[in-house]
């Protein structure tokens, strides 16, 4: 086109699965997932995902593939695997669908890839890990957009966390305490004398919002204590949920 820029051609590519870090050690790396071809996670050197921390089991998960279709498999981990909040043996998975693997949460997504023989190439994971990530004010924090609000408590939970989860959605707020993991109380503003079940099944379907974990009050806040682990408060409101969107 004369006195223009000449027409810019496509890119040529292929669009395929990926695994995207969310929360964890490469917080911000991405990993591509090849159709057919099976992925260990764990801490052995041998895993084609290598998570080495105490959290993660040595052989504590796989992605195996349903025709074109990824699925992840639990190995016998001793923390579990986690799909959107849920413990799974082996679950069928979807674009969108969040892993939680020890410390880590990761978010299955689509990409585009370079053709073979493009020059550009997909960053690796080492070379993400030594990006520095920046922190926040708090020891965990984030949009519910991003990481879903079971994903967060259950990572508290993995992580054996202490402090107070304040969670923001709208105009309403909500506090969980948290010792080690476990609930000891959790309230909801404006709704004094719920408990911590029922705030739980109010808050559990926040999809849009705000967390932040931040240190625990200097004097335990009015109330009754509780020792509640947070995966059963978890698989009573996450069932509850399922059994309101369906009907």
């Amino acid at each position: 086109m004369p006195g223009g820029r000449p027409p810019i051609a496509p890119v040529p590519g292929r669009t395929g699965w990926a695994l995207r870090f969310l929360a964890g050690r490469y917080r911000g790396g991405t990993v591509p997932l090849e159709a057919g071809r099976e992925l260990l996670i764990g801490r052995l050197r041998e895993c084609g995902l290598v998570l080495p921390e105490e959290l993660t089991s040595r052989r504590h998960a796989r992605i195996v593939w349903e025709a074109e279709v990824p699925a992840v498999e639990d190995l016998g981990s001793t923390n579990g695997t986690f799909v959107n909040g849920e413990r799974v043996k082996q679950r069928r998975l979807q674009a969108g669908d969040r892993l939680l693997v020890g410390g880590n949460i990761l978010k299955l997504v689509t990409e585009v890839r370079p053709a073979p023989g493009d020059a550009d190439t997909i960053p690796g994971l080492e070379r993400v890990s030594e990006t520095p990530v920046p922190r926040r004010h708090s020891a965990m924090s984030g949009l519910l957009e991003e990481v879903g609000l079971p994903d967060v408590l259950q990572l508290c939970a993995t992580t054996r966390k202490s402090g107070v989860l304040e969670i923001r959605h709208g105009d309403e707020r909500a506090a969980v305490h948290l010792a080690g993991g476990r609930v000891t109380r959790a309230a909801l503003e404006g709704r004094e004398g719920l408990s911590p079940p029922e705030v739980f099944r109010e808050i559990v379907g926040w999809a849009e919002g705000s967390f932040d974990l931040v240190p625990p009050p200097p004097a335990p806040p009015p109330g009754p204590a509780t020792d509640l682990t947070v995966e059963e408060l978890l698989m009573d409101a996450l069932r509850l949920l399922d059994e309101a969107r369906r009907r």
